[in-house]
């Protein structure tokens, strides 16, 4: 049997922030994407293990290509008229020489755009989380970019100074660092002066189930191929159980009370709360000056949790087995004069049947 993937794209309609939601676009082996190509996607690539949408852009991971050495593969809606007019740029690959002993390549993606100075960028991050053949410490490697008239990703290359790797603070073995990315802008302002920051969110979800999983902060607003990103925090779910934490990440900037906040999500797909491997995610807002975990009653170092759980700020009844928690997202959407916050989150082996064949949770 040849594990090849797939990838299927939505669009959501006017009315209530979910309604009319449908699907445009199936990409998997052997399909046209449009009037001149055909996807073609390797067996055993896992293609749709990972992927980020944002813009005109669109990077799918592909985590098993080549033996789990991994690939992302790169789309943009640049040249048509409509989301129906995709294109396809290429394949993403990590150099062998930067990182001989890595694999994984495309467990997880997250796409942004920011502006430093003057200057607006592009910043494609993917993880390789070495989870596949050599189990070995993962990394991120992140490719900042300018668009052209005629090429969407402009001089992204797997050498040169377009790409940085990024190591967790302290590497451990099978700690699967990248399983989970996510970036975002975030801006807050003390006094007169405000600080601007671009936030690549890490997820480590641990060698499943023995180890808890953690995330981990970083700014990459001034990363270069000389200038390493900035450490933020490193962010845990408080508990001792094997939760597999960081399997999904989300990260945005949110305002309450004039104040902005970073939000972030942590998927635990392992969470042993209610029934092992039913999964969970925790709901944080970091403090705007520091970063460190907000300390809300009635939980020591997270806001809520999402779940089938004791006092959840939300109930969802997922069940043994559900790994609800594996990715989260997070979104916004105005509908007149009303903007939504919008939360994803993952299921991958939730049972309508006898087989996992997963859902999506949208919030």
């Amino acid at each position: 049997t040849q594990h090849y993937g797939e990838a299927y794209l939505f669009y959501f309609d006017k009315g209530s922030p979910y309604s009319n939601l449908t699907l445009f676009k199936k990409l998997a082996d052997n399909t046209p994407i449009n009037s001149t190509q055909t996807l073609h996607i390797p067996g055993n690539s896992y293609f749709g293990s990972s992927i980020a949408l944002h813009d005109n852009l669109l990077a799918v991971g592909a985590q098993g290509t080549g033996g789990s050495d991994g690939a992302v593969f790169l789309f943009d809606f640049t040249s048509g008229t409509n989301y129906n007019d995709l294109h396809y740029d290429g394949t993403l690959t990590l150099d062998a020489l930067s990182a001989p002993s890595y694999d994984n390549f495309g467990s997880g993606v997250a796409l942004d755009t920011y502006t430093n100075g003057s200057t607006t960028y592009k910043m494609l991050a993917v993880g390789a989380d070495g989870a596949g053949l050599g189990n070995v410490p993962g990394l991120v490697a992140l490719y900042r970019f300018t668009p052209t008239s005629t090429n969407p990703y402009g001089t992204i290359q797997t050498t040169g100074p377009t790409q940085v790797l990024v190591s967790a603070t302290a590497p451990t073995s099978a700690n699967h660092f990248g399983s989970s990315l996510s970036l975002c802008n975030y801006s807050h302002t003390v006094d007169t002066t405000t600080t601007n920051y671009e936030i690549l969110a890490v997820g480590a979800d641990g060698d499943k189930p023995s180890q808890g999983g953690y995330i981990e902060l970083f700014d990459v607003m001034n990363v270069t191929s000389s200038t390493a990103p900035t450490f933020l925090v490193k962010v845990t779910d408080g508990t001792s159980n094997n939760n597999a934490f960081g399997s999904g990440v989300a990260v945005t900037q949110g305002t309450y009370n004039s104040t902005n906040w970073l939000l972030l999500a942590g998927g635990a797909e392992g969470s042993k709360v209610s029934d092992p491997f039913a999964g969970a995610v925790y709901l944080y807002h970091l403090q705007p000056s520091n970063f460190t975990h907000s300390l809300t009653i009635p939980y020591s170092s997270y806001d809520g949790i999402i779940g089938n759980v004791a006092d959840p700020i939300y109930p969802v009844p997922v069940a043994l087995g559900d790994y609800f928690g594996s990715s989260v997202a997070f979104g916004k959407t105005t509908l007149g004069s009303t903007t939504y916050n919008l939360l994803g989150i993952g299921s991958s082996h939730y049972q309508i049947g006898s087989a996992n064949e997963g859902a999506i949770y949208l919030m």
